[in-house]
């Protein structure tokens, strides 16, 4: 199917090399043929959450530049009503809608499909850009993070001898000898980089089955394990939390060999719960979408409770001080750098914020708080960057200020990632100092509408919202995030 996509965006839609081309798009069967399609023609992958609304999707399409659009049926009429009012200005013709045979408007992918594969020699080079994903930061819009073929098949290999080492340790995440290919369940988004590479391009390389879940609930992952015989799983870790809260005693499980889990920190108690329950083994990774998501992986083997694991092979990690940044020592805390074959070549069009990451020596400052052990554990505790995780999914804190401040009734704000123990996550949370409090409830609920209506799902207020006298700040005017978050963590967990 890849070859006809590939040929389709060639010879039907003309794209030609570094041409970014987005896909808008929920999981389905279509997702990696249209990411291999797109690889293979020498063009460039811009994977769009499939979540987003018009004006997410008007900002990454018109900061990525591209030229050609794929839309699933779900995400149809957010592009219909977004190209209405001008804000998708890619022509009609290069807009492939997934999923239907016909369409009287745009492009369908089965038009694409029907025509006979032409295979032209396509001048691939190692260090082209492949894959063009986004990344939220503190400066609040989120950044295109370019990532090489080079990133892409180094991440595939590094991740497939890092997990045989890991089945060389523990019999009982053995998938090496299981008859046919290993079957996987794939609830991750393919739009996040977690999922284009553990469930895409890695599982392809290894020659894994793919069973694609549309929809998530606890009781129908459980019931797919049990009958399709599925091997293994990459989760987050608010899964992983609800696992370890079920009585799983009626699924026959016997076939899940690993559940591998990633995008935010794993509490170790949850980690320990599903170890006694499963005879699964259990993964816990640490990365980012400018390392090609993965770069530390802890098996249960030598599990050690606030690590992410050993470094992948082939990358290299040092930690700095904050103020100096000179190298601290092994075990002393610090800012966690890397340096490998997964960390990406830069943000798209954005070189002094390149330059502020990625230093002479060629490290990535990954903007977490760490230290290594004396045995090459990973150790995060905490962040400077501030971004909130939640379930998984990043959001940007400054992207909701901005918002807030927008609202005619707050005179300042804030936003900060506290910890829900309920929905075993991070949510956001909004500090606001209003220009009028005569009507705290009503405030409130305008408040919540006013960001519900401007956002996707995840980066909704669900931490609520709490009115202050002031936003304490730094003699540069910038929020101090870090203090907010201990304070308004710590009272909530007082309340506990």
């Amino acid at each position: 199917m890849h070859k006809q996509i590939s040929s389709g965006l060639l010879r039907r839609l003309s794209v030609h090399s570094g041409d970014v081309v987005a896909i808008f798009a929920s999981n389905s069967v279509h997702y990696a043929p249209i990411v291999l399609g797109i690889i293979s023609s020498g063009a460039v992958c811009c994977p769009v959450s499939s979540a987003f609304g018009e004006s997410e999707l008007e900002y990454q399409l018109h900061d990525s530049r591209a030229s050609v659009l794929f839309v699933g049926p779900m995400q149809l009429s957010i592009v219909c009503k977004a190209q209405a009012a001008g804000r998708v200005d890619i022509p009609s013709e290069r807009i492939v809608v997934i999923g239907e045979p016909r369409h009287s408007k745009f492009t369908s992918l089965q038009e694409m499909l029907d025509e006979r594969p032409y295979r032209p020699c396509v001048d691939l080079k190692i260090d082209a850009m492949a894959v063009l994903v986004y990344s939220s930061g503190t400066t609040g819009l989120p950044k295109g993070v370019i990532l090489s073929h080079r990133n892409i098949v180094a991440c595939a290999v590094l991740n497939a001898a890092m997990f045989q080492f890991l089945n060389d340790q523990e019999p009982s995440a053995r998938t090496d000898q299981i008859r046919g290919p290993v079957r996987s369940l794939a609830i991750l988004p393919f739009a996040h980089i977690y999922g284009l590479t553990s469930l895409i391009t890695n599982s392809i390389a290894r020659g894994r089955t793919q069973y694609i879940m549309p929809d998530f609930s606890i009781d129908a992952f459980l019931q797919a394990v049990q009958d399709y015989r599925i091997n293994t799983a990459s989760v987050v870790p608010s899964v992983l939390a609800q696992l370890s809260a079920k009585n799983i005693s009626k699924y026959d499980l016997s076939s899940l060999r690993l559940l591998g889990s990633g995008a935010a920190a794993l509490p170790g108690g949850v980690h320990a719960r599903v170890r006694e329950q499963f005879a699964a083994t259990t993964a816990n990774g640490y990365g980012m979408s400018e390392t090609c998501s993965g770069v530390c992986i802890m098996g249960s083997f030598m599990f050690t409770p606030g690590s992410v694991g050993f470094l992948l092979p082939n990358m290299e990690a040092k930690v700095v001080d904050l103020k100096t940044g000179c190298k601290r020592s092994v075990s002393e805390e610090g800012e966690l750098c890397v340096r490998g074959p997964l960390v990406m070549m830069g943000y798209l069009n954005r070189s002094d914020e390149t330059q502020a990451v990625i230093d002479s020596d060629g490290f990535l400052h990954t903007g977490d708080i760490g230290y290594v052990d004396a045995r090459g554990l990973v150790f995060i505790t905490d962040r400077i960057k501030g971004l909130i995780k939640y379930k998984g999914l990043q959001v940007a804190p400054a992207e909701l200020e901005s918002i807030l401040m927008d609202h005619p009734q707050i005179a300042d704000a804030a936003v900060i990632g506290v910890n829900d123990q309920r929905r075993h996550s991070e949510v956001p949370m909004a500090l606001v100092v209003p220009r009028d409090l005569s009507s705290e409830i009503e405030l409130r609920a305008s408040i919540e509408e006013w960001v519900r209506a401007r956002v996707a799902d995840h980066k909704r207020l669900r931490g609520g919202v709490v009115f202050v006298a002031q936003i304490p700040r730094n003699s540069m005017g910038k929020i101090l995030h870090r203090d907010l978050r201990a304070q308004f963590n710590t009272q909530r967990m007082a309340k506990i």
